[in-house]
């Protein structure tokens, strides 16, 4: 046996990974088919702003204090819904202006592969005010699901760390990266 013993029969193998699509944005020419969704009030969307050193950055713009799960979500560009099982890239950069009023709390953000509201399948992050948060994430797998969907979104859950009436958040380079193992 040359010493390999049965490591060889116990080992687990490694998953091999396709990759069914890339997102990347651009909001120099426009939204970028991003919109918002489950929010209350009036959402106002403007592409190629300049913010904190940065250009061509997509606004979006708040006129309620919000009290439900909302954000922006776009459509994804490729053929396939994400699934239980697939594993997701993400890596995004966000700006929060607190403007109205200023409640001095980081901005509680998260990136949902999927329209359908599961903690196992979010990155979750939080970032000061009038500072550029860069979230990488690689490597996420989508552990429950009720349901495939096409959906990416961008959100806030907590009415206490989202952005409010007169409010902007800005975002830059979004990234993903939607995977199946084969």
């Amino acid at each position: 046996m040359l010493g390999l013993g049965n490591s060889i029969v116990n080992s687990t193998p490694t998953r091999a990974l396709v990759l069914l699509g890339t997102y990347t944005s651009d909001f120099a020419s426009g939204d970028d088919g991003w919109a918002s969704f489950g929010t209350t009030g009036t959402v106002t969307i403007t592409h190629n702003q300049s913010i904190g050193g940065r250009s061509g950055v997509l606004r979006v713009e708040y006129d309620t204090d919000e009290t439900v799960l909302f954000g922006i979500q776009k459509s994804t560009p490729w053929g396939e819904d994400f699934k239980y099982g697939d594993i997701f890239d993400i890596q995004y950069s966000i700006y929060s202006e607190d403007n109205s009023p200023q409640d001095g709390s980081n901005l509680s953000h998260y990136f949902q592969a999927g329209s359908v509201f599961e903690a196992s399948r979010r990155v979750t992050e939080s970032t000061p005010d009038l500072t550029w948060d860069d979230v990488v994430s690689e490597g996420n797998e989508i552990t429950a699901a009720t349901g495939d969907s096409s959906v990416m979104q961008i959100g806030f859950s907590s009415p206490s760390t989202a952005p409010g009436a007169g409010d902007f958040v800005y975002f830059d380079s979004i990234v993903v990266k939607h995977y199946r193992p084969s």
